[in-house]
């Protein structure tokens, strides 16, 4: 009776991997993603849209307050609306493709290739380091708010592989959907709707706020006055011990 059950359990995990005889790959799989970062295809739309609120701006909030002891600021004013709300909405257009990314057919594709991934993931990587460079050859940002946690956060996770991430998964999409999905297939329309709506943001924020604009958001964003979390009370009680012996 017991091998019977291990039978079954066993068929029945087979008939999960295997349709008609041809292996089922995962999306992740067909996407080419590599494992740990594939794993947020395999959840539903729902908690993927939490995963990617979670990656920006959320965990950019956490990394302020324990990296650097301040509150991100969330006003217009102070910060850029690309940021918040235009996370929340790329997130949303990320989260949609991927969910139109299951609908990608079975089988190993050019769109999944490793090499390909590889040289995609090189590039975001690249880019996002002369980018950085550039912002601090130009003076947009000091050095230190250059190296601040939430800057190097910003611009070497989010552009370099929160980018590497939607890249590809908008190239699979694209690629390996039928024409049919690509132009009227839900997913991808509110995909290309939502990253479409934080592409305008992000073109034209500079054009509403001006220069000085720009530059109040900049030094409100990513600050040089920073300080990670525990050494803060540190430094304060080292201030207190030196006031109290000048009294």
């Amino acid at each position: 009776m017991y091998n019977k059950d291990i039978a079954c359990a066993n068929r029945s995990a087979r008939s999960f991997f295997y349709v008609k005889g041809t292996f089922q790959m995962t999306v992740a799989q067909r996407i080419g993603l590599p494992p740990l970062m594939g794993s947020i295809t395999s959840h539903s739309f729902i908690v993927v849209l939490i995963i990617c609120w979670a990656i920006t701006p959320s965990m950019m909030i956490i990394i302020g307050f324990f990296g650097e002891s301040r509150i991100i600021p969330m006003s217009p004013r102070d910060q850029f609306l690309s940021f918040f709300p235009g996370d929340l909405i790329l997130g949303g257009g990320v989260a949609c493709l991927i969910a139109a990314a299951h609908g990608l057919p079975n089988g190993h594709r050019w769109y999944s290739s490793p090499i390909l991934h590889l040289v995609v993931s090189s590039i975001s990587m690249v880019a996002a380091y002369y980018l950085t460079k550039a912002e601090w050859k130009t003076g947009a940002y000091p050095k230190r708010a250059i190296l601040s946690p939430t800057k190097i956060y910003h611009n070497f996770f989010l552009y370099g592989v929160y980018g590497y991430l939607a890249g590809v998964t908008l190239l699979a999409d694209v690629a390996g959907l039928g024409w049919h999905e690509i132009f009227v297939g839900r997913w991808l329309t509110f995909a290309v709707v939502l990253i479409g709506t934080w592409l305008i943001i992000v073109v034209t924020e500079g054009m509403i706020f001006g220069t000085e604009g720009m530059a109040r958001k900049a030094r409100h964003a990513h600050v040089s006055n920073w300080m990670p979390f525990p050494l803060v009370s540190v430094a304060f009680a080292i201030k207190q011990v030196l006031l109290e012996r000048r009294k």
